[in-house]
């Protein structure tokens, strides 16, 4: 339950905010991209694990291929 609700919190974003706040990602999957990985394979808990630290390391000079 809280995984589907983290995921459409997530499309929603993409849809709706991404383009208009976004900077350039440094990482290829983006952030969010990332996140849809993420709780998919792993579920709510490990998902969530794997978005925060991804989000804590999203600043230069880090970048480059990652994927949960």
């Amino acid at each position: 339950m809280f995984t589907k609700a983290a995921i459409l919190a997530i499309k929603y974003y993409q849809k709706s905010f991404y383009r208009k706040t976004a900077l350039p990602c440094l990482f290829e999957p983006s952030c969010s991209q990332y996140s849809l990985i993420a709780f998919n394979k792993y579920g709510f808990l490990i998902g969530m694990i794997k978005t925060m630290r991804r989000l804590m390391k999203c600043k230069p000079p880090n970048g480059g291929i990652d994927l949960p």
